[in-house]
């Protein structure tokens, strides 16, 4: 009888841990969130601003999603050698965060140019539609290999995978094209200052495309994000988290 009151506390206490750790590991995007990036250029140049901001959820094509919004403008010195701003709206799936559809507005050098995709998973296809200084539309079919992600969907959806210490892989979209990408986790070595604070906990995921920083504590805010941009590499660093 001790045996079996045993055993069925030891199986409670096994299911309580399993079930708080399975609720530790979800990460839901937060509407109202904004995050403000100082973007460094070339490692010491500020170069421009970004804000980042969970605008909504609402339903896209019989599917639950959430709205993402993204503006960078080229500051100072940056700016006075190669103007240049970017404002992106995305709607990603709620669950895998995956993009369902992504729209980017870019000024560059007194040139104007929209991209607009839609992604079709059942079909397997997505349909990109771009112009240039309010030109002719260029569209494009572009066969997708599974669900991808971008800049802007990578950030949430790694996020949600910080806490997986295992390689993963995932399908990358930029600029029209495809591929698959290999990402790694490692705990963060030694404390880092920010302005947004001072972090000892984080974790950096990486890929040869992107790397992000990501804070190892519940809100699991993106430090650090690097990557290319179209003046270069940058690295935005957080300031500041509002909700």
């Amino acid at each position: 009888m001790y045996r079996r009151v045993w055993i069925g506390i030891l199986l409670a206490v096994v299911l309580l841990f399993q079930a708080s750790w399975g609720q530790a590991q979800i990460y839901v995007p937060k509407i109202g969130e904004t995050l403000q990036y100082k973007v460094i250029v070339k490692s010491v140049i500020h170069g421009a601003d970004q804000s980042v901001s969970v605008v909504s959820r609402e339903t896209y094509r019989n599917r639950d999603a959430v709205r993402i919004r993204s503006q960078m403008t080229t500051v100072g010195m940056v700016q006075s050698l190669y103007s240049y701003s970017e404002f992106e709206e995305a709607l990603l799936d709620a669950d895998g965060l995956y993009p369902l559809w992504i729209k980017r507005k870019i000024h560059e050098k007194g040139s104007v140019e929209t991209e607009e995709v839609t992604f079709d998973y059942h079909r397997g296809i997505a349909v990109r539609v771009v112009t240039e200084n309010d030109g002719p539309a260029e569209r494009t079919e572009i066969k997708l290999p599974g669900h991808v992600y971008h800049g802007l969907s990578l950030q949430y959806y790694l996020r949600k995978k910080a806490t997986d210490p295992r390689p993963g892989k995932l399908y990358f979209y930029s600029n029209g094209k495809i591929k698959e990408v290999t990402y790694k986790a490692s705990s963060g070595k030694g404390t880092l200052t920010l302005e947004s604070g001072t972090f000892s906990d984080y974790i950096q995921l990486m890929s040869d495309d992107i790397t992000v920083v990501i804070a190892d504590n519940t809100e699991k805010y993106p430090l650090i994000i690097r990557k290319m941009a179209k003046f270069g590499k940058v690295e935005a660093r957080l300031v500041s988290v509002s909700r």
